[in-house]
């Protein structure tokens, strides 16, 4: 299997190249980052992505091809969830059937599982997944 920090990294660096999703964050590309961020210099709205489970798909535990579960999380702080609905758009968009190589990770045709709408995460912010599935393999 392809390590997990790596393919969370090439993913991160795929979408902060998207300039149809950066130019919609006040932070540009730096608005995005890994689920786990614990930083405060950011604003809304802002993306996270998260790598959710990798299995090995070839069934000899070698190292390719695997299959890749991670999901984008938008994020928005108006008071009403059309802006998080649009930037969620925007990613699908932009990674529907996707097969792209980067940072030695090569991802083939990326299945868009779930678009999911934007909730209310607490009082003041709306959160919208996109979950998303893909073969990778190291390029």
């Amino acid at each position: 299997m392809i390590s997990n920090d790596l393919i969370q990294a090439a993913i991160l660096a795929k979408i902060q190249a998207v300039t149809s999703v950066t130019t919609s964050l006040p932070d540009g590309a730096n608005g995005i980052k890994e689920l786990s961020y614990k930083g405060t210099d950011f604003s809304y709205p802002c993306i996270r992505i998260a790598l959710e489970g990798q299995i090995d798909i070839a069934g000899t535990n070698t190292h390719c091809p695997s299959q890749a579960d991670f999901s984008f999380y938008i994020f928005s702080e108006k008071s009403s969830s059309k802006e998080t609905n649009q930037i969620a758009g925007k990613v699908v968009a932009a990674f529907r059937g996707l097969s792209f190589s980067q940072n030695t990770v090569k991802f083939v045709n990326i299945n868009i599982l779930e678009n999911i709408p934007a909730i209310a995460q607490d009082e003041r912010t709306w959160r919208a997944q996109i979950r998303c599935q893909s073969t990778v393999h190291t390029a």
